[in-house]
Order: structure tokens, then C-alpha cells, then sequence
């Protein structure tokens, strides 16, 4: 039962603080909306950081786990960047609000598990390999650390940017259809980036 109560715990404060914002909302409400009373919640996290850290480190393992893409032996470069936006996209599908409210947040919590799960660009099969595709002048004379990073940041912005980027600049209607053809699209524009 313990198990059963910290799980519902963890997917009302998730619910709301997609909802409310991790800001706005408090744990009573995480409290009532989970079911559990006050002195429950007190028992298994005891302050609302604890259980925004919980949280983030789930959807943050998603994203790490996103990078073994690209340290993959068997792939080529280009068939690790196709990987790569395909399962950007699942992210973006199944996760934007969550993923977004995380990301926005600017707090000491965030800063420790980027820490945590922080990747070394130099450390990944892919550099390797589009280093050694510039020497051989078989791709453009790009810096692979920074085409990488580039890569990760078209990936990962419209997750990180959705609400600014869906309403500033579409009508919700067109949202989807935008963001659908986006990622269909990235791969082509980042073998533009590369090939001769």
C-alpha cells in the first residue's frame, strides 16, 4: 500500500504542477487531489522540492537515455540523427507539458540533477564520427561539437520553448500539424548542415 500511496502522491503533484505551476501549487492541493491526507504527504516527501527532484529525475532519465542514441557503435551519423529526432519527437509527444514545467524551472533542484545526468559532447560515438568524416573532407567543415549541440537544441526546443513557441506564433489549430512536419523535416535540414 505504501508503494500505491507515494505513486498517486507523485502523479497528482505531476497533474497540478503541469496545471498550476510548480509555484503555484501547494501541497494541500497535492494532498486533496491524491487522495492522502496532509500527514501522509508530510511522511513521504516532506517539502514540495522533494517532490519536484523525484519528478524531474524520472523525465530527465528519459532525455539521458535519449543520448545512448548517439553513442551507438552500429549506427552511422546519419542514422543516429534520424534515432535521435525520432525519439526527441516520442519525448515531445508524450511528455511536452510535464518536460516544459521542468525545464522552465530556475532553481537550485534543477541545477544539481542537470548536473547529474550532464553529458559530455566530446565523450559520444557521434563526435568521433563526424570529426573523423571532416577530416576525410567527406562532410562540411563543421565543428562537431557544435553541430551537435545544435542538433540537441532544434530537438529540445520546441519541448523546453512549447508554450511561448505554440502561442506566439500559431493558432492552436495549426500547432500540430506544425510541430509534426517540424520533426519530419529536421533531419533533411540537418544533413544540409553537413553535406557538401
Amino acid at each position: 500500500m505504501s508503494e500505491n500511496t507515494e505513486e498517486k502522491i507523485l502523479k497528482a503533484a505531476e497533474n497540478l504542477f503541469i496545471e498550476k505551476g510548480f509555484n503555484k501549487t501547494q501541497l494541500k492541493d497535492i494532498a486533496q487531489s491524491a487522495g492522502v491526507n496532509p500527514a501522509s504527504l508530510h511522511y513521504y516527501f516532506r517539502n514540495k522540492e522533494l517532490l519536484f527532484q523525484r519528478i524531474a529525475e524520472k523525465y530527465l532519465s528519459l532525455i539521458t537515455k535519449s543520448f545512448e542514441i548517439l553513442d551507438d557503435k552500429e549506427l552511422s551519423f546519419f542514422e543516429k540523427i534520424e534515432k535521435f529526432i525520432k525519439k526527441s519527437y516520442e519525448l515531445y509527444q508524450n511528455n511536452r507539458k510535464i518536460l516544459a514545467m521542468i525545464l522552465s524551472q530556475n532553481s537550485e533542484e534543477l541545477k544539481s540533477l542537470l548536473q547529474k545526468h550532464k553529458t559530455t559532447v566530446k565523450k559520444l560515438h557521434i563526435y568521433e564520427q563526424l570529426k573523423t568524416a571532416k577530416d576525410l573532407k567527406m562532410i562540411k567543415d563543421v565543428d562537431p561539437e557544435q553541430f551537435i549541440i545544435q542538433m540537441i537544441t532544434l530537438c529540445f526546443f520546441p519541448i523546453i520553448n512549447y508554450d511561448f513557441v505554440s502561442s506566439y506564433f500559431f493558432e492552436p489549430s495549426e500547432w500540430e500539424t506544425f510541430i509534426n512536419d517540424y520533426f519530419i523535416n529536421l533531419p533533411a535540414t540537418l544533413r544540409v548542415m553537413l553535406t557538401r
